[in-house]
C-alpha cells in the first residue's frame, strides 16, 4: 500500500539534476510527518482519561507506523 506522500516521493525522485533537491526532500519529510499525524489521529480519536490507556494507545500506533511504513522504505531515522 502506497500513501499519496510516498507517491509523490517516488515520482519526484525521476527529476534528474534538480537543484531544488534538498528543498524537495525537506519538503517530503514535512508531507510524512503531517501524515503521520493525521493517521495517529485517525486511530487515536480522543484524549483518554486513563493517561495509561492513552500512553498505550499511542504506543501501539507507533509499533504499527514503524512496522507498516518504516520497514519497508528501510527508513532508520525518525518521522
Amino acid at each position: 500500500m502506497k500513501t499519496a506522500v510516498e507517491w509523490l516521493e517516488k515520482e519526484l525522485n525521476y527529476i534528474e539534476e534538480n537543484k531544488y533537491t534538498s528543498y524537495i526532500d525537506l519538503k517530503i519529510k514535512q508531507a510524512k510527518e503531517m501524515e503521520k499525524e493525521q493517521m495517529k489521529r485517525a486511530c487515536i480519536r480522543t484524549e483518554y482519561e486513563d493517561k495509561a490507556w492513552q500512553k498505550l494507545m499511542e504506543k501501539q500506533f507507533e509499533q504499527y507506523y514503524n512496522e507498516t511504513f518504516k520497514n519497508k522504505n528501510n527508513e532508520t531515522d525518525s518521522i
